[in-house]
């Protein structure tokens, strides 16, 4: 708190995070092992918050659970008490990756770009390559469209889809099959000058394979004989859930990644005057220790029961 009233720091979003950060802590003072997670709070150790928020949540569920629990001379975040059975939970808080903070800070400015040369127009342009890549070729087939614009289609092949139009507020995306199996961003930019009201939003593709890598080495930690949880917090990964489920689900096979009973994704933003987490739980179906069905169902609880 005083660091953010020295900070100067305002609105409804940084106060909504700090009381639940205010929840979470008076949720887990009295749990096992808490003074060690407060020291790393206070050094700002990295991981720290995630194993925070994530016991708390838990333990609301009724849950007992403890903080850093050794496992074989292995030290993982929580252990949580579920009918008498021991669960050990990894908590893994991934970062922005610097490819998709460039490729949003692309996107805003070829966005700015086409509004200022198309001005009152509503532009949606669904990229089909790496934008740096497309994006003359893409100025190029809009200068070659006269105005005004009608509203059409334009297939651009191995290098985009636009749509043309006239600015109307009512407009919505458009869906293209050639972009629906790849993992899209996007950036909508609107520019009102003078009652003249321009709109542009750019979707383009952006790989982000770290899910995988993130499964790969959080594996040593776990012992083949306990139930094991992946607990990803991709709060800071757009559209992380959807992004990331799919590729980690892929990774479960029947000779390998078999110490992880299953990979929780959480999703945590501000809403209306509270933080707001969606979960997504993706059980291992080939691990050694399945992962309980009653526990899969309580994190999926999550969704409805947290609150600010």
């Amino acid at each position: 708190l005083a660091e953010i009233l020295n900070r100067g720091a305002k609105g409804w979003p940084i106060m909504a995070a700090l009381v639940d950060d205010g929840l979470a802590l008076s949720r887990c003072e009295h749990l096992d092992g808490f003074t060690e997670i407060l020291n790393r709070l206070k050094i700002k150790e990295p991981g720290a918050y995630g194993e925070l928020l994530v016991a708390s949540e838990i333990g609301a569920l009724g849950h007992p659970v403890s903080f850093g629990p050794e496992v074989q001379g292995r030290r993982l975040d929580l252990r949580v008490l579920l009918d008498g059975e021991e669960v050990f939970i990894e908590v893994v808080m991934p970062l922005t990756a610097d490819a998709v903070r460039r490729g949003y800070e692309q996107a805003r400015v070829f966005s700015e770009k086409v509004g200022v040369e198309n001005p009152a127009a509503s532009i949606d342009i669904v990229a089909l390559a790496d934008l740096p890549e497309v994006a003359d070729r893409i100025l190029q087939t809009i200068k070659q469209v006269a105005r005004p614009f009608e509203g059409g289609v334009i297939e651009v092949p191995g290098v985009a889809h636009l749509r043309l139009d006239e600015f109307r507020p009512e407009l919505k995306e458009f869906a293209v099959e050639a972009a629906r199996n790849l993992p899209m961003l996007g950036v909508a930019h609107i520019r009102s000058k003078e009652g003249v009201v321009t709109r542009v939003n750019v979707r383009f593709p952006m790989s982000d394979d770290r899910a995988q890598r993130m499964v790969a080495q959080e594996l040593h930690h776990f012992s083949p004989a306990n139930v094991n949880v992946l607990i990803l917090d991709v709060s800071r990964i757009p559209r992380g859930i959807e992004r990331w489920s799919g590729g980690i689900t892929r990774l479960f096979k029947p000779d390998r990644n078999r110490r992880i009973s299953a990979v929780a994704l959480v999703e945590r933003v501000a809403s209306e005057g509270r933080i707001v987490a969606t979960w997504a739980v993706l059980p291992n179906p080939h691990a050694y220790r399945v992962c309980p069905q009653v526990l899969v169902d309580r994190i999926r609880s999550l969704n409805q029961t947290l609150s600010a």
